[in-house]
């Protein structure tokens, strides 16, 4: 993926859910069946935030899908 695609795409992500955090992704287990890709998946995924009832949207950036 070209630099300048990947900005583009997280600049929609901002624009869709603020300034919300991005983490690039290590490796899934070695175990795991996963397919690679030699680009990114720049994925808005929510989360429950532990205790409570809130969620919490985060820009997940990987080599592989969910």
């Amino acid at each position: 993926m070209k630099i300048s695609k990947l900005i583009d795409e997280l600049n929609a992500v901002r624009e869709e859910h603020g300034e919300i955090e991005a983490v690039l992704q290590d490796s899934p287990p070695p175990e795991e069946m996963i397919t690679r890709y030699e680009s990114f998946f720049i994925v808005p995924e929510e989360y429950r935030v532990e205790g409570g009832n809130k969620i919490e949207v985060v820009c997940n950036i990987r080599w592989w899908p969910y």
